[in-house]
């Protein structure tokens, strides 16, 4: 059963290489299975071929790998021998149809039937909003081209970014601009220290027109990756809505902090950083998460897969292991819906998944609904979960 599983894996590997995913770390253990043995080398090419004459998909996160592999050994304690080769088909038989049959929806398969009741749920269709400091308020798209240059002298926008110029540092009050993100918009900033941010939705981002005093600070509500320029002598502070500060001198990271989330999280993508709320403080390294939990006060620090949580600026619903109540908080913030429960207990399901943002409102119910096991109807904008 090891070995069947050990192949299961190197499958997986050769599925996630030709689809372009793969993780360096995951390359370079396909790399050494291959070179272990002139036999592992054939069974990669053939592999490889097989791939590419079927209809593959991306495969799903490792979480939702592992539980189907788990379903799929408690089923199969005592394998015949025709499962020796099992391992040559795993592309096919995994990652097109599932071992338990829940990627049904997204294969070579008859699609179902669309449900019309689900494409009254659309991705919502806001414009970004930039308000200044004396109060003007700008809609950021091909309107406001008429007259940005009067609004904001030295401030290029272009399409879904507007981007600063620092001219010089004087000493002086700094003026504060306010980028407002609605429900299923995106947008990204150059601030006018470099600096690189880039928005989720429902986010606002106050931030100074140019950096003139000792720090860089900017204040945070909602979810933003930061890309930010070095210079040690004035350290860069994220203040978040929910009572966080993220320090840092130059580093790439994410910052969640959701008036609706019981947590603020910071996840570290490259550098280090400083995470405190004036009580305490926790350094990050790369590759590790800090959460902040909003109601006991305190801290809790652990190693992630930063993709996971950065899936969102790539298009991307990544969930790993996530609840559903969860899930359907971030896609709130996508669609034009609200959300209805039928009983609490449904709200505890976890499911893994990988959604596209811009997919259609029907093919994300049809994979809740056949990996979760729940039923999802819609009363005009209302999404109603239940138990089967």
């Amino acid at each position: 059963m090891e070995e069947l599983k050990q192949r299961f894996q190197v499958a997986r590997w050769i599925a996630e290489e030709l689809a372009g995913i793969i993780r360096k770390e995951e390359q370079a253990e396909l790399e050494a299975w291959r070179k272990e043995s002139q036999a592992n080398e054939l069974e990669y090419q053939e592999l490889q071929q097989e791939c590419l004459e079927g209809h593959y998909v991306n495969p799903y996160p490792e979480g939702e790998v592992a539980r189907q592999w788990k379903r799929f050994a408690a089923r199969n304690k005592y394998p015949r021998l025709f499962f020796r080769n099992w391992y040559r088909y795993a592309v096919l038989v995994v990652l097109l149809v599932g071992v338990a049959g829940i990627l049904k929806w997204k294969v070579g398969v008859k699609p179902e039937v669309l449900r019309p009741d689900l494409l009254a749920i659309p991705i919502a269709q806001g414009t970004p909003l930039l308000r200044l400091e004396n109060g003007m308020t700008m809609m950021l798209d091909d309107s406001s081209v008429l007259f940005r240059g009067e609004a904001l002298p030295g401030v290029r926008l272009g399409e879904g970014m507007i981007d600063y110029r620092q001219t010089d540092d004087r000493i002086g009050e700094e003026i504060y601009n306010t980028l407002i993100i609605p429900k299923g918009g995106e947008f990204r900033i150059q601030l006018a220290d470099g600096s690189q941010v880039w928005l989720n939705s429902e986010t606002e981002l106050r931030y100074p027109v140019r950096f003139s005093g000792k720090e860089r600070r900017v204040f945070l509500k909602g979810e933003a990756y930061f890309e930010v320029a070095r210079n040690a002598q004035k350290p860069f502070v994220v203040t978040t809505s929910g009572g966080v500060d993220v320090s840092v001198l130059g580093t790439k990271f994410n910052v969640t902090s959701y008036d609706n989330d019981e947590q603020v999280m910071t996840t570290l993508a490259e550098g280090c950083v400083e995470v405190g709320n004036g009580q305490k403080t926790v350094r990050l390294q790369k590759e590790e998460q800090a959460l902040f939990h909003k109601e006991q006060g305190s801290f809790q620090v652990q190693k992630v897969d930063v993709d996971l949580h950065l899936a969102w600026k790539e298009g991307k619903f990544i969930f790993e292991e996530q609840s559903l109540e969860q899930i359907m908080k971030q896609l709130q913030r996508w669609y034009e819906m609200n959300v209805f429960y039928t009983n609490e207990e449904v709200k505890h399901y976890t499911f893994s998944g990988n959604l596209k943002k811009y997919d259609d409102f029907d093919k994300i119910v049809r994979m809740l609904e056949e990996v979760a096991g729940i039923q999802i109807s819609i009363k005009e904008n209302c999404v109603i979960i239940g138990m089967k």
